[in-house]
């Protein structure tokens, strides 16, 4: 994707995914638990937006990722609506996928919503398939989960790039 900034999250875009946030979910997280993620050693956290200086300018897109040794585990991903369906959520799992393959790779697990047909169709289209079912995981709505897998594996070693300081945490 052309003149794509992927960055680390940082306080200063916590507005942004907020509003990211609250425009995507009927139940969205709170500020706490976004805080308490860019503070958490494992977590992969990651905004995307048209290339600035030093990172995006503007909030487009939102990643969080468990990344642990062997698992990855997605928590959260969002893209604003007037910037969906240009293949931002693609282009940010594709970043947290190399990231984990070279750190050894492993299983790849999320929960989706049956009515979120979009993420279904997207994570179907990245190989993923379902391994469980999570009833009543969306309380508010009482919608169940879908729980999606997928093995990714380690890239080979002669390939391997640090994706961050010190692999996956």
């Amino acid at each position: 994707m052309k003149d794509l900034a992927l960055a680390f999250m940082k306080a200063r875009f916590l507005r942004q995914v907020l509003a990211i946030e609250r425009a995507s979910f009927a139940d969205p997280w709170p500020p706490s638990a976004f805080v308490a993620e860019m503070q958490h050693v494992w977590s992969w956290f990651k905004v995307a937006g048209p290339a600035g200086e030093g990172g995006p300018a503007q909030v487009d897109a939102f990643i969080i990722a468990w990344m642990l040794k062997g698992e990855m585990h997605l928590l959260n991903i969002a893209v604003s609506p007037p910037r969906r369906r240009h293949g931002l959520a693609r282009a940010m799992l594709s970043d947290a996928f190399s990231a984990f393959s070279n750190d050894g790779g492993g299983l790849v697990s999320l929960e989706v919503r049956p009515s979120n047909g979009s993420a279904l169709g997207l994570y179907t289209g990245l190989g993923f398939r379902q391994i469980g079912l999570r009833r009543g995981y969306y309380h508010k709505q009482n919608e169940d989960a879908i729980v999606m897998g997928l093995s990714l594996p380690a890239a080979p070693p002669g390939s391997r790039q640090r994706s961050r300081e010190g692999g996956c945490r």
